[in-house]
């Protein structure tokens, strides 16, 4: 029962956030990932986040993001996605520079992690290679 409540609150709170940061409101989402992933964070000593992602099946509202609050907050296509994915995979290869990560930035390398995890994005279509299976 404790479970459930703390699910319920990430849920509030995952809500709130998304309405904060992009001006959409949640109408109808299931949970499809909880855990902890190891990133730098803000808070002194922050290494680690304990994320909440879910798939958001009706929203409400006009994307309208948050300067200070997002980087690229936007609609993304499969086809740009994984254009972002193969820049954030050149970048953790050290095959892109830090300048030109700056100027031209992939996925943040957390979600390149998470992505593959939920099977959205395949190593083999970032490559341009097509899924085995």
């Amino acid at each position: 029962m404790i479970w459930i409540k703390f699910l319920k609150k990430c849920a509030i709170i995952a809500e709130a956030e998304l309405e904060e940061e992009t001006g959409l409101k949640i109408v109808r989402k299931k949970l499809i990932f909880y855990g902890k992933k190891e990133n730098f964070c803000w808070r002194i000593g922050g290494n680690r986040h304990f994320w909440s992602i879910y798939k958001v099946f009706k929203f409400s509202g006009e994307l309208n993001p948050s300067p200070d609050e997002t980087k690229q907050a936007g609609w993304y296509g499969h086809d740009q996605l994984l254009m972002l994915a193969r820049r954030t995979k050149d970048y953790l290869a050290g095959k892109t520079g830090d300048e030109e990560w700056e100027k031209s930035p992939g996925l943040e390398p957390v979600w390149y992690e998470l992505l593959q995890e939920l099977d959205i994005i395949w190593p083999s279509t970032i490559d341009n290679k097509r899924p085995e299976g």
